[in-house]
């Protein structure tokens, strides 16, 4: 991962703990990284241009936040990063059921996310045109977001970027 803006805040997950790498190659970069997790805190000195400072955190399933006052560094970890504590997920933890149409069975797994099967695709000169229907009345909704993805699983073999003309969406009470 490479920024060059000024101070920003990386959250991680390191639940079998993991060994995070600063590097810098400008004397602006060269700065005080922090890290805290819960009581953790600790401090890395990143004093020397082009040389890798080394930090190893301890496994914890909480999330940790690290502090980059100045930018302009390289970071290198076998975890994953988000930008905020909120957006922080692994996608190892992601799970894949086999769509129900089913809202209480929806709720009870607390499904995130709802993938439009092949089948309903069409086609409209050189586009191609996906839709589904779901009664969304009892759809499991937290801090008032309702999220999803569109998945085109058939285009795996193109090696194409999808671009996206329009989305409707419509509701109904």
């Amino acid at each position: 991962l490479y920024t060059d803006a000024k101070r920003f805040n990386l959250y991680t997950r390191a639940v079998r703990g993991d060994r995070i790498g600063f590097q810098t190659y400008h004397t602006e970069g060269l700065q005080t990284v922090n890290i805290t997790r819960g009581n953790y805190t600790r401090s890395l000195n990143v004093a020397a241009v082009k040389d890798w400072h080394y930090i190893d955190l301890p496994p914890s399933s909480e999330i940790y936040r690290i502090e980059i006052p100045k930018g302009d560094i390289i970071i290198n970890a076998n975890n994953y990063f988000s930008f905020s504590e909120e957006s922080f997920f692994s996608p190892s933890t992601a799970s894949i059921f086999p769509l129900q149409n089913n809202m209480e069975w929806l709720t009870k797994n607390k499904v995130d996310y709802v993938v439009i099967p092949k089948q309903q695709v069409t086609r409209d000169g050189n586009w191609t045109i996906a839709s589904a229907r779901f009664d969304l009345s009892g759809a499991y909704i937290e801090n008032n977001a309702l999220n999803f993805v569109i998945s085109a699983p058939h285009l795996k073999d193109y090696n194409y970027s999808i671009p996206l003309d329009w989305i409707k969406i419509y509701m109904e009470k």
